[in-house]
Formats: structure tokens, C-alpha cells, sequence
């Protein structure tokens, strides 16, 4: 068993640090789903907005998919998607010493770190993109997206959403449902 190099750490690092900055991505979009698309109550104002977003500033990530599951049925591979990263970005953000065969000492350790932190930031990546094609398609039913691509057409007309908007928006009534007694 080799032990790890400087370059195994610098890796390590690269990959943490990216599968952080990922989490982030997606823990806000979830966040904005929540405030935008799936509030308690409508959102008329502005000034709703700006209430909603104070409020919401301070919860934890487990708050957000606890509210939105209250709010919306979720498909059971979808909550299971949630569900996993919600334990995952934990483990990466608060105690990799809980990642299977994680050790500081091997090349193995390192390389299962890496492994772990690339798999979180997959998760991040791909709840990213479901919640980035909710946004999407509420700004479309509510008459923004023309605006906002007039606005910002190399946001709107980038591969990202081109790619979204054929891949995954037209499975999110597959993802979540309204729930009976909501």
C-alpha cells in the first residue's frame, strides 16, 4: 500500500472543495424552489419575496426538504435522491471521517475521499439541475422567460438549459405531485 503524495492531497482538496461550492449550488436552488414554486402561501409582492428569503436565510438544508416534501408528494427515487444528499453533503461538510475506508495515511483512504466528495458533487449536480428546470419552467408559466432571456440570453440560451429543458423538464410532473389534502 503506497502512501498518499502531495498531489493525492491537492486532488482531495480540489474535489472537496468543489463538491462544497456544488452543494451550495443546489442547496440554494432548493431554497428558491421552496419560496418561489412551492410556498405555503402565495406570493404576491416583492416585499413577500424579501420576507420569505430572511426567513429562509438561517435553515438548514434538512429544514428545505422537510417543508418541501410537506408541501408537494415527491416520487420515491426523487425523495431518495434528496434523502442521500441531504446525508452525503453532511458527511462531506461536517465529518469525513465518516466515509467508508476513509483514512489521511493511504493512497486508498485518499483516493475513497475523492471518490465520496466527486460522488456528493454528482448528487449536487444533478438536484441542481432538476430544481434549475422547476425555476425554469414556473418562469415560463408565469411570463418571464422571455424577459429573462431578452435579459440575460447567455444564461438562458446556454448548453446548460438548452440541455434541462430537453432532458429533465419534461419528466418533472414525474417528480413531484400535489398532494390530496394541500
Amino acid at each position: 500500500m503506497s502512501n498518499p503524495t502531495i498531489q493525492d492531497v491537492r486532488t482531495l482538496c480540489t474535489s472537496i472543495g468543489a463538491a462544497v461550492i456544488t452543494c451550495q449550488m443546489a442547496e440554494n436552488l432548493i431554497n428558491l424552489s421552496l419560496q418561489w414554486l412551492f410556498p405555503k402561501e402565495p406570493v404576491r409582492t416583492v416585499e413577500m419575496l424579501q420576507q420569505l428569503e430572511e426567513q429562509h436565510r438561517r435553515k438548514a438544508l434538512g429544514q428545505f426538504i422537510r417543508a418541501l416534501r410537506d408541501r408537494v408528494g415527491l416520487a420515491a427515487k426523487f425523495y431518495e435522491l434528496l434523502g442521500d444528499f441531504l446525508e452525503h453533503r453532511n458527511t462531506l461538510v461536517h465529518d469525513l471521517g465518516r466515509v467508508d475506508g476513509h483514512t489521511f495515511t493511504s493512497l486508498d483512504g485518499f483516493q475513497r475521499m475523492n471518490a465520496y466528495a466527486n460522488q456528493v458533487a454528482n448528487e449536487a449536480l444533478r438536484l441542481t439541475e432538476i430544481f434549475a428546470a422547476f425555476i425554469d419552467s414556473w418562469t415560463e408559466q408565469v411570463g418571464m422567460r422571455d424577459k429573462l432571456c431578452a435579459e440575460q440570453p447567455d444564461v438562458y440560451d446556454s448548453s446548460f438549459f438548452k440541455d434541462i429543458r430537453q432532458k429533465i423538464t419534461p419528466f418533472l410532473d414525474d417528480l413531484v405531485h400535489k398532494k390530496p389534502h394541500a
